[in-house]
């Protein structure tokens, strides 16, 4: 019987870590991270990963680290808190927090706030869970 809470107690924890990611994401909304250096986008993701509790990947820097990350999800399964890895035609180049409600917390750009944009803007490559 207490193998059963002892699991229970760790899927609670791993279900709020995922919603704790996208929480911490969400205080960053309309502020700079970093405004003016040259972090990326994944660095924005790591920071928030680590402020929730979770250890990003060696390199997390890069989005291309982000994709042997945590768990690999399905898009059909996608949950609160899910990081999301994008491409464009010749590589990888962007990384968001998917929020719930069919938007990614991002940072688009040095000289941008963080914001919410449409998860589908790219072909998405990855899709991970902590």
């Amino acid at each position: 019987m207490s193998n059963i809470i002892v699991t229970v107690g760790f899927l609670s924890f791993l279900f709020s870590s995922a919603s704790g990611v996208a929480n911490k994401a969400e205080n960053w909304e309309h502020k700079h991270y970093k405004k003016g250096q040259g972090s990326r986008c994944a660095d924005f993701v790591g920071h928030v990963v680590k402020s929730a509790g979770g250890s990003p990947p060696a390199g997390y820097q890069k989005c291309t680290s982000w994709l042997k990350w945590g768990k690999q999800v399905n898009i059909v399964n996608l949950r609160r808190g899910d990081i999301i890895i994008y491409s464009k035609v010749n590589g990888y180049n962007h990384i968001g927090i998917y929020d719930g409600n069919g938007k990614i917390i991002h940072r688009p750009t040095r000289s941008k706030t963080v914001r919410r944009m449409d998860y589908k803007y790219r072909r998405i490559i990855g899709i991970r869970r902590l």
